[in-house]
């Protein structure tokens, strides 16, 4: 590129493919490795580009500096491998630095992964975690949080799913958007002009460009001195950090008309990357609109601002302050929903979605923070559905019969203050496999639980206001992470719940009126994690020492506790509790292998170990 700064280096390789071997080497990476040879994509691939007897780390912490674009396959296993989260840290590294990110992207493909099971570490990757967390020392727990911190930033990126689609298609769509980044050419400003170098260094300082940012910066002078020039060097510098681009130039001479044809250039450069609008230009053609709403922003729609776009697919309104802004919808807004697939519209003002409203094709609804209090009618049915984000509408009082959702797999509730209870046909959500309901404070039951809901993975009650927990939650038989935390109404758990075999995570820490906590049986072998912090039982059961998947009990500011049973010695997979707070626990009176009792200082216990004098 003429025009860069001397100090911007070329890139040795276009793609550089991060992937968990065992998972994908020999399917889905490989036939993606291969397409992107067979189009003239210089792809770094581990175990093909490093030399024999080279130092591992710093070869791939050399390629990882010399690629320009990113693909990372998240996969079932990829948090079972070390390397996998040390090279993920490396890229995130590289691709935040303020002085080497020119034209450097990260373009996951989640492969039979959920992005929230990689941001909260769930399902597998929990498991995987316990795993590294175990004996760790303190280096070890600090590289552990650095890999959580790039699982979360990496589970935000936008990019591609594969599930039940065919391979083929996905790997077509991630050669076309990469061939068409790498392909972007550069505006034509001379050679080697004197001084340039000097100008992009001032501009970039000043820049410091984040795809999540916006700039206005403007240069001044007396004409013939260059602006343009400078302002088409800087466009070749940073553009290609960016999904879409556009350099206009506007003189004061630009008629009305002209200036409508800049604002259809504008929108043909900037979405064609983004697969959203077809050849056609205008409002009928728009398949894809995202609005980003400044801070301390108000913007105003009318009643027929999107009703020409009859091919709207993908809608977004959003911020990045969620404190400072408003939109206004007149009551009679109407929105194109026919083609819709994904419908993002955080603080949505009206109480209800348009009276036009019949998106049968629509996937994702997330309303966050919503004025919402009822969203559709009863006669409503949306096949499709799958996600269902409404967290934070603090309105929201009637949730639609679940009939209308049938195939639904994600609903959020969080924070939704003013609703009562759910619909009694919740058993309807055959596919549910994830309800979260933190926060609804008025929430004081549970929905009538029957039939198979077999897929139902993970349930936050956390807040709420039941009173109990009803005996059918047995039928959960998928269950793998429930959370009771902080509903201080709940004065016990039923026995059923230890039918619940597929159980890893029990969180009822912070129920204050909670006096005690079923007999357990050995059914419950997988359970890992157990929190009854801050109740108020006196004692557990002997069966505690079922638990034989057990490693984390968290008794701790259990006021009235007394006694721990000596079964806690048959749990060969404990490897921490807590018992912190505990002002009326006299004593572990357990035998550790006939060297004596525990007292109230221990933080860990396992069979074998010999406590302190």
């Amino acid at each position: 590129m003429a025009s860069s700064s001397s100090s911007s280096r070329p890139h040795s390789y276009d793609v550089f493919l991060s992937f968990r071997g065992e998972d994908t080497r020999k399917n889905f990476t490989d036939h993606l490795y291969n397409t992107l040879i067979a189009y003239g994509v210089r792809t770094f691939r581990d175990d093909e580009e490093l030399q024999k007897g080279d130092d591992i780390k710093s070869g791939l912490s050399t390629a990882i500096q010399d690629s320009n674009l990113f693909l990372i396959i998240f996969s079932e296993n990829y948090a079972t491998s070390k390397w996998c989260l040390n090279e993920l840290i490396k890229i995130t590294e590289c691709t935040t630095a303020a002085d080497d990110q020119a034209g450097k992207r990260v373009i996951p493909v989640f492969y039979h992964v959920h992005p929230r099971d990689l941001g909260h570490q769930w399902g597998n990757f929990q498991d995987a975690f316990l795993n590294h967390e175990k004996d760790a020392d303190q280096e070890k727990k600090e590289l552990i949080g650095k890999w959580r911190i790039a699982l979360e930033k990496a589970a935000k990126l936008s990019g591609y799913h594969v599930n039940n689609q065919h391979e083929t298609e996905v790997i077509k769509k991630i050669r076309e958007v990469i061939i068409t980044r790498l392909n972007r050419k550069p505006l034509h400003v001379g050679d080697n002009i004197v001084g340039m170098d000097f100008h992009l260094k001032q501009l970039n300082s000043m820049i410091k460009t984040r795809r999540d940012d916006v700039y206005m910066i403007g240069i001044y002078g007396i004409g013939g001195i260059g602006k343009t020039t400078i302002a088409m060097a800087i466009y070749n510098d940073i553009s290609s950090q960016f999904d879409g681009d556009c350099f206009l130039q506007v003189d004061g001479k630009t008629s009305n008309s002209g200036l409508l044809e800049l604002q259809k250039k504008l929108l043909q450069n900037t979405l064609k990357d983004q697969k959203c609008a077809n050849k056609k230009l205008g409002t009928k053609a728009i398949e894809g609109l995202f609005i980003e709403i400044s801070a301390s922003c108000q913007i105003q729609f009318s009643r027929d601002s999107f009703t020409k776009m009859n091919k709207l697919r993908l809608f977004k309104v959003y911020t990045r302050f969620y404190n400072n802004f408003k939109v206004d919808l007149p009551m009679d807004f109407e929105l194109s929903s026919f083609e819709l697939r994904y419908l993002h519209f955080s603080k949505y003002p009206l109480i209800s979605l348009p009276t036009n409203f019949h998106a049968n094709n629509l996937v994702e609804l997330n309303l966050w923070g919503s004025n919402i209090k009822q969203l559709w009618k009863e006669n409503e049915v949306l096949n499709n559905l799958k996600v269902m984000d409404l967290s934070c509408s603090k309105d929201l009082v009637e949730m639609p019969d679940f009939s209308s959702v049938p195939n639904l797999e994600i609903l959020n509730l969080e924070d939704c203050t003013s609703l009562e209870s759910l619909p009694q046909n919740f058993h309807k959500l055959k596919h549910l496999r994830s309800l979260c309901c933190s926060g609804c404070s008025k929430l004081k039951s549970f929905a009538q639980i029957k039939g198979n809901m077999s897929k139902l993975r993970n349930l936050n009650l956390r807040g709420t206001a039941i009173v109990e927990v009803p005996s059918l939650i047995r039928l959960l038989n998928g269950l793998e992470y429930f959370d009771l935390r902080s509903c201080r109404n709940l004065v016990s758990l039923s026995e059923s719940i230890r039918n619940l075999r597929s159980l890893e995570t029990l969180i009822v820490g912070g129920c204050s009126n909670l006096q005690g906590f079923p007999d357990l049986k050995d059914d419950m072998e997988n359970l890992k994690i157990l929190d009854l912090s801050q109740t108020a039982i006196n004692e557990l059961p002997p069966s505690i020492g079922d638990l034989k998947a057990l490693q984390i009990l968290d008794l701790s500011e259990c006021k009235n506790l007394v006694n721990i049973p000596e079964r806690i010695c048959d749990l060969r997979s404990l490897d921490t509790i807590k018992v912190e707070g505990c002002f009326k626990l006299e004593g572990l009176n357990v035998y550790l292998n006939g060297e004596g009792g525990y007292d109230l200082a221990c933080h860990i216990l396992r069979p074998g170990i010999k406590p302190p004098n």
